[in-house]
């Protein structure tokens, strides 16, 4: 069962990280993603089927199955992701579960606005300003 416009809304600058938390449910209730794999995908919204960026459950740094047996995903949108990325895109999220089957989970937008003081660096360090 599709989830559909599932918008995120919050403001998101481009070369900033997000985590996007989702709980994947089923007509019976909360979905077992014990063994399943999880592909999101981000492309323009202008319908060119131009895919901007792809993350899967097979790389637990990209999107971790943080409590499977309750449906429990976090997507991993790091800074280098979105550096020179903005506008708005749609995105989906699908699960292949343990007997092959695939399924759109959800659908949304999202919003990522254009950051004029992003630089790119591949890991992000903590960073102090100091002065009087």
């Amino acid at each position: 069962m599709t989830i559909e416009q599932q918008d995120i809304t919050q403001d998101f600058y481009s070369g900033n990280s997000k985590n996007i938390l989702i709980t994947v449910t089923d007509p019976n209730g909360i979905k077992d993603l014990t063994g399943c794999e999880v592909v999101f995908v981000m492309f323009q919204e202008n319908k060119t089927d131009r895919v901007i960026l792809r993350k899967t459950s097979n790389n637990p740094q990209e999107i971790d199955l943080t409590d499977a047996t309750l449906g429990k995903m976090t997507i991993f949108l790091k800074s280098y992701d979105t550096l020179s990325i903005y506008g708005t895109f749609r995105y989906q999220v699908n699960v292949t579960d343990t007997s092959g089957e695939t399924e759109t989970v959800t659908t949304g937008k999202i919003n990522i606005i254009r950051s004029y003081a992003a630089r790119y660096r591949k890991n992000n360090i903590a960073c102090y300003l100091s002065g009087q």
